[in-house]
Protein backbone atom coordinates (compact mmCIF):
# COMPACT_ATOMS: atom_id res chain seq x y z
CA UNK A 1 0.00 0.00 0.00
CA UNK A 2 3.09 2.14 0.74
CA UNK A 3 3.33 5.36 -1.26
CA UNK A 4 0.07 5.19 -3.25
CA UNK A 5 -2.24 6.13 -0.39
CA UNK A 6 0.40 8.41 1.13
CA UNK A 7 -0.02 10.90 -1.69
CA UNK A 8 -3.65 11.38 -0.66
CA UNK A 9 -2.57 13.03 2.58
CA UNK A 10 -2.46 16.76 1.96
CA UNK A 11 -0.80 17.60 5.23
CA UNK A 12 2.27 15.37 5.18
CA UNK A 13 4.77 18.05 4.32
CA UNK A 14 5.97 18.80 7.83
CA UNK A 15 8.33 16.77 9.98
CA UNK A 16 6.88 13.37 10.76
CA UNK A 17 6.72 13.86 14.51
CA UNK A 18 4.64 17.03 14.05
CA UNK A 19 1.86 15.55 11.93
CA UNK A 20 -1.51 16.22 13.54
CA UNK A 21 -3.89 15.89 10.56
CA UNK A 22 -4.34 13.28 7.83
CA UNK A 23 -6.81 13.67 4.97
CA UNK A 24 -7.33 10.35 3.20
CA UNK A 25 -10.76 10.93 1.66
CA UNK A 26 -11.60 9.25 -1.68
CA UNK A 27 -8.43 7.12 -1.70
CA UNK A 28 -10.10 3.78 -2.48
CA UNK A 29 -8.83 2.37 0.80
CA UNK A 30 -10.01 -1.03 2.05
CA UNK A 31 -8.28 -0.69 5.42
CA UNK A 32 -6.94 2.03 7.64
CA UNK A 33 -3.29 2.29 6.53
CA UNK A 34 -0.94 0.96 9.27
CA UNK A 35 1.41 3.89 8.73
CA UNK A 36 -1.25 6.15 10.25
CA UNK A 37 -0.50 4.76 13.69
CA UNK A 38 3.08 5.99 13.56
CA UNK A 39 1.61 9.32 14.61
CA UNK A 40 -0.62 8.08 17.42
CA UNK A 41 0.93 10.54 19.88
CA UNK A 42 0.33 13.66 17.76
CA UNK A 43 -2.57 12.81 15.43
CA UNK A 44 -5.60 15.02 16.18
CA UNK A 45 -7.64 14.89 12.96
CA UNK A 46 -8.19 11.86 10.75
CA UNK A 47 -10.40 12.01 7.64
CA UNK A 48 -11.17 8.69 5.92
CA UNK A 49 -14.48 9.52 4.22
CA UNK A 50 -15.64 7.88 0.99
CA UNK A 51 -13.46 4.78 1.01
CA UNK A 52 -14.24 1.05 1.27
CA UNK A 53 -13.15 0.43 4.82
CA UNK A 54 -15.05 -2.36 6.59
CA UNK A 55 -13.27 -2.70 9.93
CA UNK A 56 -11.54 -0.35 12.34
CA UNK A 57 -8.30 -1.78 13.78
CA UNK A 58 -7.55 -1.67 17.50
CA UNK A 59 -4.46 0.59 17.11
CA UNK A 60 -6.79 3.34 15.88
CA UNK A 61 -8.26 3.61 19.36
CA UNK A 62 -4.81 4.11 20.85
CA UNK A 63 -4.56 7.48 19.11
CA UNK A 64 -5.64 9.18 22.30
CA UNK A 65 -5.08 12.71 20.99
CA UNK A 66 -7.71 12.31 18.25
CA UNK A 67 -10.22 15.16 18.30
CA UNK A 68 -11.79 14.62 14.85
CA UNK A 69 -12.61 11.21 13.37
CA UNK A 70 -14.50 11.27 10.06
CA UNK A 71 -15.50 7.92 8.54
CA UNK A 72 -18.68 8.60 6.56
CA UNK A 73 -19.49 6.73 3.36
CA UNK A 74 -17.53 3.56 4.09
CA UNK A 75 -18.65 -0.05 4.64
CA UNK A 76 -18.24 -0.14 8.40
CA UNK A 77 -21.02 -2.13 10.09
CA UNK A 78 -19.99 -1.89 13.75
CA UNK A 79 -18.11 0.56 15.90
CA UNK A 80 -15.90 -1.29 18.43
CA UNK A 81 -16.52 -0.63 22.14
CA UNK A 82 -12.90 0.58 22.24
CA UNK A 83 -14.20 3.93 20.95
CA UNK A 84 -14.52 4.78 24.65
CA UNK A 85 -10.73 5.12 24.86
CA UNK A 86 -10.79 8.22 22.63
CA UNK A 87 -11.37 10.51 25.58
CA UNK A 88 -10.44 13.68 23.66
CA UNK A 89 -12.71 13.01 20.67
CA UNK A 90 -14.83 16.07 19.85
CA UNK A 91 -16.21 15.35 16.37
CA UNK A 92 -17.42 11.98 15.06
CA UNK A 93 -18.82 11.46 11.56
CA UNK A 94 -19.62 7.95 10.38
CA UNK A 95 -22.08 5.76 8.49
CA UNK A 96 -23.08 2.87 10.72
CA UNK A 97 -26.23 0.99 11.72
CA UNK A 98 -25.76 1.24 15.47
CA UNK A 99 -23.60 2.84 18.13
CA UNK A 100 -22.16 0.91 21.08
CA UNK A 101 -23.16 1.95 24.59
CA UNK A 102 -19.52 2.74 25.25
CA UNK A 103 -19.84 5.85 23.06
CA UNK A 104 -21.28 7.59 26.12
CA UNK A 105 -17.81 7.47 27.68
CA UNK A 106 -16.58 9.94 25.04
CA UNK A 107 -17.40 12.85 27.32
CA UNK A 108 -15.57 15.38 25.15
CA UNK A 109 -17.78 14.78 22.09
CA UNK A 110 -19.28 18.03 20.82
CA UNK A 111 -20.50 16.99 17.35
CA UNK A 112 -21.92 13.71 16.01
CA UNK A 113 -23.04 13.12 12.43
CA UNK A 114 -24.60 9.70 11.82
CA UNK A 115 -26.80 10.68 8.86
CA UNK A 116 -27.81 8.29 6.07
CA UNK A 117 -27.96 5.27 8.35
CA UNK A 118 -30.85 2.77 8.60
CA UNK A 119 -31.36 2.95 12.38
CA UNK A 120 -34.11 0.79 13.86
CA UNK A 121 -34.42 3.30 16.67
CA UNK A 122 -32.64 6.33 18.06
CA UNK A 123 -29.29 5.33 19.65
CA UNK A 124 -30.02 5.77 23.37
CA UNK A 125 -26.35 6.13 24.28
CA UNK A 126 -26.32 9.57 22.65
CA UNK A 127 -28.56 11.02 25.36
CA UNK A 128 -25.74 10.39 27.87
CA UNK A 129 -23.32 12.69 26.02
CA UNK A 130 -24.64 15.78 27.76
CA UNK A 131 -21.94 18.09 26.42
CA UNK A 132 -23.03 17.50 22.82
CA UNK A 133 -23.57 20.71 20.82
CA UNK A 134 -24.28 19.44 17.31
CA UNK A 135 -26.27 16.36 16.33
CA UNK A 136 -26.99 15.36 12.73
CA UNK A 137 -29.24 12.34 12.12
CA UNK A 138 -30.67 12.98 8.66
CA UNK A 139 -32.18 10.24 6.48
CA UNK A 140 -32.00 7.56 9.17
CA UNK A 141 -35.59 6.15 9.28
CA UNK A 142 -36.09 7.44 12.82
CA UNK A 143 -39.73 7.55 13.97
CA UNK A 144 -39.33 9.23 17.35
CA UNK A 145 -36.86 10.65 19.85
CA UNK A 146 -36.57 9.16 23.36
CA UNK A 147 -38.45 10.84 26.20
CA UNK A 148 -35.17 11.80 27.90
CA UNK A 149 -33.84 13.64 24.85
CA UNK A 150 -34.02 16.87 26.86
CA UNK A 151 -30.87 15.77 28.68
CA UNK A 152 -28.90 17.18 25.73
CA UNK A 153 -29.43 20.71 26.99
CA UNK A 154 -26.13 21.95 25.51
CA UNK A 155 -27.28 21.31 21.92
CA UNK A 156 -26.89 24.26 19.54
CA UNK A 157 -27.73 22.45 16.27
CA UNK A 158 -30.17 19.57 15.74
CA UNK A 159 -30.82 18.20 12.24
CA UNK A 160 -33.44 15.46 11.78
CA UNK A 161 -34.30 15.82 8.09
CA UNK A 162 -35.79 13.02 6.01
CA UNK A 163 -36.95 10.71 8.76
CA UNK A 164 -40.40 9.35 9.68
CA UNK A 165 -41.11 11.53 12.70
CA UNK A 166 -44.55 12.81 13.68
CA UNK A 167 -43.90 14.18 17.18
CA UNK A 168 -41.17 15.65 19.37
CA UNK A 169 -40.77 14.80 23.08
CA UNK A 170 -41.90 17.41 25.61
CA UNK A 171 -38.49 17.20 27.27
CA UNK A 172 -37.10 19.16 24.31
CA UNK A 173 -38.31 22.28 26.10
CA UNK A 174 -35.05 21.99 28.07
CA UNK A 175 -33.00 22.65 24.92
CA UNK A 176 -32.88 26.37 25.66
CA UNK A 177 -29.50 26.74 23.92
CA UNK A 178 -30.71 25.30 20.61
CA UNK A 179 -30.16 27.73 17.74
CA UNK A 180 -30.84 25.61 14.65
CA UNK A 181 -33.62 23.01 14.34
CA UNK A 182 -34.25 21.17 11.08
CA UNK A 183 -37.16 18.72 10.96
CA UNK A 184 -37.80 19.05 7.22
CA UNK A 185 -39.17 16.15 5.15
CA UNK A 186 -40.77 14.19 7.97
CA UNK A 187 -44.42 13.28 8.70
CA UNK A 188 -45.51 16.14 10.97
CA UNK A 189 -49.11 17.33 10.55
CA UNK A 190 -48.70 20.19 12.99
CA UNK A 191 -45.73 22.00 14.44
CA UNK A 192 -45.21 20.58 17.96
CA UNK A 193 -45.87 23.20 20.63
CA UNK A 194 -42.59 22.35 22.32
CA UNK A 195 -40.86 24.20 19.46
CA UNK A 196 -42.27 27.43 20.87
CA UNK A 197 -40.23 26.86 24.04
CA UNK A 198 -36.92 26.92 22.16
CA UNK A 199 -36.47 30.62 22.79
CA UNK A 200 -32.95 30.90 21.36
CA UNK A 201 -33.75 29.43 17.95
CA UNK A 202 -32.35 31.46 15.06
CA UNK A 203 -33.15 28.92 12.30
CA UNK A 204 -36.26 26.75 12.00
CA UNK A 205 -36.69 24.41 9.03
CA UNK A 206 -40.02 22.54 8.81
CA UNK A 207 -40.32 22.21 5.02
CA UNK A 208 -41.66 19.12 3.27
CA UNK A 209 -44.12 17.97 5.94
CA UNK A 210 -47.92 18.06 6.03
CA UNK A 211 -48.19 20.76 8.68
CA UNK A 212 -51.58 22.50 8.77
CA UNK A 213 -51.21 24.58 11.91
CA UNK A 214 -48.50 26.70 13.50
CA UNK A 215 -49.07 27.13 17.28
CA UNK A 216 -49.53 30.59 18.76
CA UNK A 217 -46.65 30.16 21.22
CA UNK A 218 -44.18 30.71 18.36
CA UNK A 219 -44.32 34.35 19.50
CA UNK A 220 -41.59 33.42 21.97
CA UNK A 221 -39.13 32.76 19.13
CA UNK A 222 -38.12 36.40 19.09
CA UNK A 223 -34.55 35.61 17.96
CA UNK A 224 -35.67 33.65 14.90
CA UNK A 225 -33.80 34.78 11.81
CA UNK A 226 -34.65 32.12 9.20
CA UNK A 227 -38.02 30.32 8.89
CA UNK A 228 -38.64 27.77 6.12
CA UNK A 229 -42.15 26.32 5.91
CA UNK A 230 -42.05 25.33 2.23
CA UNK A 231 -44.28 22.51 0.93
CA UNK A 232 -46.74 22.07 3.78
CA UNK A 233 -50.51 22.56 4.09
CA UNK A 234 -50.59 25.67 6.30
CA UNK A 235 -53.80 27.68 5.86
CA UNK A 236 -52.81 30.67 7.99
CA UNK A 237 -50.07 31.97 10.25
CA UNK A 238 -50.95 33.15 13.76
CA UNK A 239 -50.95 36.86 14.52
CA UNK A 240 -48.33 36.09 17.15
CA UNK A 241 -45.52 35.98 14.60
CA UNK A 242 -45.20 39.70 15.28
CA UNK A 243 -42.84 38.60 18.05
CA UNK A 244 -40.22 37.57 15.48
CA UNK A 245 -38.33 40.81 15.79
CA UNK A 246 -35.10 39.49 14.16
CA UNK A 247 -36.60 37.55 11.23
CA UNK A 248 -34.74 38.10 7.95
CA UNK A 249 -35.76 35.19 5.70
CA UNK A 250 -39.25 33.70 5.56
CA UNK A 251 -40.11 31.01 3.02
CA UNK A 252 -43.80 30.06 2.86
CA UNK A 253 -43.82 28.65 -0.68
CA UNK A 254 -46.24 25.87 -1.66
CA UNK A 255 -48.79 26.01 1.14
CA UNK A 256 -52.56 26.66 1.19
CA UNK A 257 -52.68 30.17 2.63
CA UNK A 258 -55.56 32.41 1.64
CA UNK A 259 -54.31 35.45 3.53
CA UNK A 260 -51.40 36.76 5.52
CA UNK A 261 -51.83 38.15 9.04
CA UNK A 262 -51.71 41.93 9.28
CA UNK A 263 -49.13 41.57 12.04
CA UNK A 264 -46.64 40.32 9.45
CA UNK A 265 -46.35 43.87 8.15
CA UNK A 266 -44.54 44.90 11.31
CA UNK A 267 -41.64 42.51 10.72
CA UNK A 268 -39.34 45.36 9.79
CA UNK A 269 -36.19 43.22 9.71
CA UNK A 270 -37.41 40.83 7.02
CA UNK A 271 -35.25 40.85 3.88
CA UNK A 272 -36.62 37.92 1.85
CA UNK A 273 -40.28 36.88 1.73
CA UNK A 274 -41.36 33.98 -0.49
CA UNK A 275 -45.08 33.18 -0.58
CA UNK A 276 -45.38 31.73 -4.07
CA UNK A 277 -47.71 28.84 -4.93
CA UNK A 278 -50.41 29.60 -2.38
CA UNK A 279 -54.07 30.72 -2.55
CA UNK A 280 -53.61 34.41 -1.74
CA UNK A 281 -56.29 36.80 -3.00
CA UNK A 282 -54.60 39.91 -1.63
CA UNK A 283 -51.52 41.13 0.20
CA UNK A 284 -51.84 43.06 3.48
CA UNK A 285 -52.48 46.74 2.83
CA UNK A 286 -49.58 47.74 5.07
CA UNK A 287 -46.96 45.55 3.41
CA UNK A 288 -44.97 48.72 2.81
CA UNK A 289 -44.10 48.71 6.52
CA UNK A 290 -41.60 45.92 5.81
CA UNK A 291 -38.96 48.56 5.31
CA UNK A 292 -36.01 46.13 4.98
CA UNK A 293 -37.61 43.93 2.32
CA UNK A 294 -35.32 43.27 -0.66
CA UNK A 295 -36.87 40.20 -2.30
CA UNK A 296 -40.61 39.51 -2.65
CA UNK A 297 -41.73 36.35 -4.46
CA UNK A 298 -45.53 36.08 -4.88
CA UNK A 299 -45.87 33.95 -8.04
CA UNK A 300 -48.71 31.45 -8.56
CA UNK A 301 -51.40 33.05 -6.42
CA UNK A 302 -54.76 34.69 -7.19
CA UNK A 303 -53.77 38.34 -6.74
CA UNK A 304 -55.71 40.92 -8.74
CA UNK A 305 -53.94 43.99 -7.40
CA UNK A 306 -50.95 45.10 -5.34
CA UNK A 307 -51.44 47.48 -2.40
CA UNK A 308 -50.30 51.05 -2.96
CA UNK A 309 -48.06 50.88 0.12
CA UNK A 310 -45.69 48.72 -1.91
CA UNK A 311 -44.15 52.01 -3.00
CA UNK A 312 -42.65 52.35 0.49
CA UNK A 313 -40.37 49.36 -0.11
CA UNK A 314 -37.35 51.48 -1.03
CA UNK A 315 -34.88 48.57 -0.63
CA UNK A 316 -36.84 46.12 -2.79
CA UNK A 317 -34.65 44.91 -5.66
CA UNK A 318 -36.56 41.80 -6.79
CA UNK A 319 -40.34 41.52 -7.25
CA UNK A 320 -41.69 38.41 -8.94
CA UNK A 321 -45.49 38.32 -9.37
CA UNK A 322 -45.75 35.87 -12.28
CA UNK A 323 -48.87 33.75 -12.79
CA UNK A 324 -51.42 35.85 -10.96
CA UNK A 325 -54.48 37.81 -12.12
CA UNK A 326 -53.14 41.35 -11.78
CA UNK A 327 -55.26 43.84 -13.72
CA UNK A 328 -53.18 46.92 -12.97
CA UNK A 329 -50.12 48.10 -11.10
CA UNK A 330 -50.27 50.90 -8.54
CA UNK A 331 -48.58 54.12 -9.61
CA UNK A 332 -46.64 53.98 -6.34
CA UNK A 333 -44.52 51.14 -7.67
CA UNK A 334 -42.46 53.84 -9.35
CA UNK A 335 -41.10 54.71 -5.90
CA UNK A 336 -39.37 51.32 -5.58
CA UNK A 337 -36.23 52.85 -7.03
CA UNK A 338 -33.95 49.95 -5.99
CA UNK A 339 -35.88 47.46 -8.17
CA UNK A 340 -33.57 45.68 -10.59
CA UNK A 341 -35.86 42.77 -11.49
CA UNK A 342 -39.62 43.11 -12.03
CA UNK A 343 -41.37 40.03 -13.37
CA UNK A 344 -45.10 40.22 -14.14
CA UNK A 345 -45.41 37.34 -16.55
CA UNK A 346 -48.84 35.73 -17.16
CA UNK A 347 -51.19 38.27 -15.60
CA UNK A 348 -54.11 40.33 -16.95
CA UNK A 349 -52.30 43.66 -17.30
CA UNK A 350 -53.69 45.91 -20.02
CA UNK A 351 -51.12 48.63 -19.37
CA UNK A 352 -48.26 49.60 -17.10
CA UNK A 353 -48.18 52.95 -15.29
CA UNK A 354 -45.91 55.73 -16.60
CA UNK A 355 -44.30 55.82 -13.15
CA UNK A 356 -42.45 52.68 -14.20
CA UNK A 357 -40.05 55.04 -15.91
CA UNK A 358 -38.79 56.15 -12.49
CA UNK A 359 -37.22 52.75 -11.81
CA UNK A 360 -33.70 53.88 -12.62
CA UNK A 361 -32.09 50.64 -11.35
CA UNK A 362 -34.34 48.31 -13.36
CA UNK A 363 -32.38 45.80 -15.44
CA UNK A 364 -34.97 43.11 -16.24
CA UNK A 365 -38.69 43.61 -16.94
CA UNK A 366 -40.84 40.63 -17.89
CA UNK A 367 -44.32 41.36 -19.27
CA UNK A 368 -44.89 38.18 -21.31
CA UNK A 369 -48.46 36.80 -21.56
CA UNK A 370 -50.44 39.87 -20.59
CA UNK A 371 -52.90 42.06 -22.53
CA UNK A 372 -50.68 45.11 -22.96
CA UNK A 373 -51.43 47.30 -26.00
CA UNK A 374 -48.61 49.81 -25.62
CA UNK A 375 -45.91 50.99 -23.23
CA UNK A 376 -45.52 54.45 -21.68
CA UNK A 377 -42.97 56.81 -23.23
CA UNK A 378 -41.40 57.24 -19.80
CA UNK A 379 -39.81 53.80 -20.20
CA UNK A 380 -37.23 55.42 -22.44
CA UNK A 381 -35.71 56.70 -19.18
CA UNK A 382 -34.77 53.18 -18.10
CA UNK A 383 -31.11 53.54 -19.02
CA UNK A 384 -30.01 50.40 -17.13
CA UNK A 385 -32.60 48.11 -18.71
CA UNK A 386 -30.90 45.04 -20.21
CA UNK A 387 -33.94 42.87 -20.91
CA UNK A 388 -37.55 43.69 -21.79
CA UNK A 389 -39.49 40.49 -22.35
CA UNK A 390 -42.79 40.85 -24.20
CA UNK A 391 -43.21 37.46 -25.87
CA UNK A 392 -42.16 33.83 -25.54
CA UNK A 393 -41.07 34.03 -29.16
CA UNK A 394 -38.69 36.90 -28.51
CA UNK A 395 -35.18 36.11 -29.77
CA UNK A 396 -33.37 39.07 -28.20
CA UNK A 397 -33.68 40.46 -24.66
CA UNK A 398 -34.31 43.96 -25.99
CA UNK A 399 -36.50 44.93 -28.95
CA UNK A 400 -36.61 48.32 -30.72
CA UNK A 401 -39.42 50.55 -29.45
CA UNK A 402 -41.00 53.29 -31.58
CA UNK A 403 -42.90 56.33 -30.45
CA UNK A 404 -46.31 56.79 -31.98
CA UNK A 405 -49.46 58.75 -31.28
CA UNK A 406 -52.34 56.75 -29.81
CA UNK A 407 -55.65 58.30 -30.81
CA UNK A 408 -57.68 56.43 -28.20
CA UNK A 409 -55.46 57.63 -25.36
CA UNK A 410 -54.70 60.97 -27.02
CA UNK A 411 -51.00 60.73 -26.16
CA UNK A 412 -47.66 59.47 -27.37
CA UNK A 413 -46.88 55.84 -26.54
CA UNK A 414 -44.23 53.23 -27.24
CA UNK A 415 -44.95 50.27 -29.47
CA UNK A 416 -43.22 47.46 -31.35
CA UNK A 417 -44.10 44.48 -33.54
CA UNK A 418 -44.93 42.41 -30.42
CA UNK A 419 -47.64 44.81 -29.28
CA UNK A 420 -50.53 44.66 -28.70
CA UNK A 421 -50.28 41.40 -26.80
CA UNK A 422 -52.96 38.76 -27.14
CA UNK A 423 -55.14 38.21 -24.06
CA UNK A 424 -54.27 35.14 -22.03
CA UNK A 425 -57.56 33.40 -22.89
CA UNK A 426 -56.80 33.77 -26.60
CA UNK A 427 -53.39 32.18 -26.09
CA UNK A 428 -54.94 29.37 -24.08
CA UNK A 429 -57.54 28.85 -26.81
CA UNK A 430 -54.83 28.73 -29.48
CA UNK A 431 -52.86 26.28 -27.36
CA UNK A 432 -55.92 24.02 -26.96
CA UNK A 433 -56.58 24.10 -30.70
CA UNK A 434 -52.94 23.25 -31.40
CA UNK A 435 -52.98 20.35 -28.95
CA UNK A 436 -56.24 19.04 -30.45
CA UNK A 437 -54.83 19.32 -33.98
CA UNK A 438 -51.63 17.46 -33.04
CA UNK A 439 -53.64 14.74 -31.32
CA UNK A 440 -55.90 14.38 -34.36
CA UNK A 441 -52.87 14.30 -36.67
CA UNK A 442 -51.22 11.59 -34.55
CA UNK A 443 -54.35 9.40 -34.65
CA UNK A 444 -54.73 9.98 -38.41
CA UNK A 445 -51.12 9.00 -39.14
CA UNK A 446 -51.40 5.86 -37.01
CA UNK A 447 -54.56 4.87 -38.92
CA UNK A 448 -52.89 5.58 -42.24
CA UNK A 449 -49.95 3.39 -41.25
CA UNK A 450 -52.31 0.49 -40.43
CA UNK A 451 -53.97 0.80 -43.86
CA UNK A 452 -50.57 0.81 -45.58
CA UNK A 453 -49.55 -2.30 -43.64
CA UNK A 454 -52.71 -4.14 -44.72
CA UNK A 455 -52.20 -3.16 -48.38
CA UNK A 456 -48.57 -4.30 -48.35
CA UNK A 457 -49.45 -7.65 -46.72
CA UNK A 458 -49.97 -10.39 -49.43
Amino acid sequence: MGSAWWQCAACLRTQEEDICELQLNHCNLYDVPPDVFIYERTLEKLYLDANRIKDLPRPLFQCHELRVLSLSDNEITTLPPAIASLINLEHLDLSIKDLPDSIKECKSLRSIDISVNPFDRFPDAITHIVGLRELYINDAYIEYLPANFGRLSALRTLELRENNMMTLPKSMSRLVNLQRLDIGNNDFTELPEVVGDLINLTELWIDGNDIRRVPVNVEQLYRLNHFDCTMNAVHALPMEIRGWRDIAIMNLSSNEMYELPDSMCYLRTIVTLKIDDNQLNALPNDIGQMSSLEELIITKNFLEYLPSSIGLLRKLHCLNADNNYLRALPAEIGSCTALSLLSLRSNNLARVPPELGHLSSLRVLNLVNNCIKFLPVSMLNLSNLKALWLSDNQSQPLVPLQQEFNCEEDMMVLSCFMLPQKPRQDLEREYSVTVFFLLFLSIFLKGLKRVENRVSTP
